[in-house]
């Protein structure tokens, strides 16, 4: 958001706060403010390029059940304990 609009609105909220001005009266100017800002916008056109949204992609499909249990954080099923992995030579 601008930094001045940012600025008015907390004035304005702090003469609400006063008594200055009342929150019904806030809420009006803020939405006449709003009503200008979709008038002014709703002739704009946008164009969003690339390709059309389709299956979700890979890092929000479900995962497959069997693995960690939601309680405790542990395998469901025991399994083999880890060999070591072998150290590569570097390249």
């Amino acid at each position: 958001a601008d930094p001045g609009t940012t600025a008015i609105w907390e004035q304005a909220l702090d003469m609400v706060q006063s008594g200055e001005m009342t929150l019904d009266e806030f809420v009006a100017r803020q939405s006449a403010w709003m009503g200008k800002l979709v008038e002014r916008c709703s002739d704009m056109r946008m164009t969003i390029s690339g390709p059309a949204a389709g299956a979700a992609p890979p890092w929000k499909k479900k995962r497959r059940g069997g693995g960690k249990s939601k309680a405790t954080g542990s395998k469901a099923t025991p399994s083999k304990p880890r060999q070591a992995r072998k150290k590569r030579a570097p390249l």
